[in-house]
């Protein structure tokens, strides 16, 4: 009778599963909390105004990135990410535009015979999105982009270091809700570099500045 049973890459796949479940689930969660405070600010008399969506301005972000290679994911991990856009949005249309830079990094180091092996590994999406907003408060948005790709990845042993970049074209779609100054999205990219996925899932909150 053959043992049933997970191997080291099955477990390791499943607990990814795992993890990104646990990410889209909190942030169905913070969406929730986002829309019962608007739905609190207008049962309580609060102008609508106090309670509005996305404007034109300046954002910071941070999140969780996952990357989908799973070379990638198996060695270097998921981690946080940092981002900066602009959003042009006019009060009269349904749609507008960003522009955004992220930046993912991980460091992983090993000792083999003594010797101290660093290897890093970064992906710099410099994007453009398209943004649409279904209902007139533009809270609630999707969209969906091009980007350039920048990954380089370095690996030092001892005093002699290395390293190699790779740029390529991707795409991503997104989906987010935006109360007031704050937001909260998840973003889905896929971009190809020397085969290998830089893409992958990101989970993120911000703060938007209005210009």
């Amino acid at each position: 009778m053959r043992k049933l049973g997970l191997n080291g890459k099955t477990l390791r796949r499943e607990v990814r599963k795992l993890k990104r479940l646990m990410l889209i689930l909190s942030l169905c969660i913070l969406l929730s909390v986002v829309g019962t405070g608007i739905s609190a600010a207008i049962g309580t008399g609060i102008s609508l105004e106090a309670a509005e969506g996305c404007q034109s301005g300046i954002a910071v972000k941070l999140g969780y990135f996952m990357p989908s290679d799973d070379d990638v994911s198996d060695f270097y991990g998921s981690g946080s990410i940092l981002g900066a856009d602009y959003l042009f949005t006019s009060p009269q249309e349904s749609f507008g535009f960003r522009v955004g830079i992220e930046r993912f990094f991980r460091t992983r180091t090993t000792r083999i015979f003594g010797l101290s092996i660093k290897q890093n590994w970064s992906v710099v999406p410099v994007t453009g999105t398209f943004v649409y907003f279904p209902a007139p408060e533009k809270n609630f948005y999707i969209g969906g982009g091009l980007g350039l790709y920048s990954v380089r990845e370095k690996i030092k042993i001892g005093w002699i270091s290395a390293s190699v970049s790779e740029m390529a074209l991707g795409f991503h779609l997104v989906g987010g809700y935006s109360m007031c100054n704050f937001f909260g999205e998840a973003k889905i990219s896929h971009a190809v570099v020397d085969d290998i996925n830089a893409g992958g899932l990101s989970m993120l909150v911000g703060y938007r500045l209005k210009i």
